[in-house]
């Protein structure tokens, strides 16, 4: 069976609290903040990887690149447990 809409809620607020814990994002009922500069994060000592994959992506001058499908998905409205995978990928 599925689960109820209460575990989705928590399930996401935990993933969102490890989020920030990184230093990732901030977030609170109103906004959604992301991290803007490496020196943001906490506890990521080798930044390497993200690198490689910010330099692969296409217009990385982009604040947070992010393709604009994903951002469109997001704004329209999905469940919390979709949100909460694409912000955590």
């Amino acid at each position: 069976m599925g689960s109820s809409v209460g575990e989705g809620v928590s399930t996401l607020r935990a993933s969102l609290r490890r989020l920030e814990a990184l230093g990732l994002l901030t977030w609170s009922s109103t906004a959604l903040t992301f991290a803007t500069v490496p020196a943001d994060l906490r506890g990521v000592e080798d930044l390497a990887g993200f690198c490689t994959m910010y330099h692969a992506i296409p217009n990385n001058r982009r604040r947070v690149p992010v393709p604009r499908q994903a951002v469109r998905l997001i704004a329209g409205g999905l469940k919390a447990s979709v949100i909460a995978t694409m912000l955590g990928t």
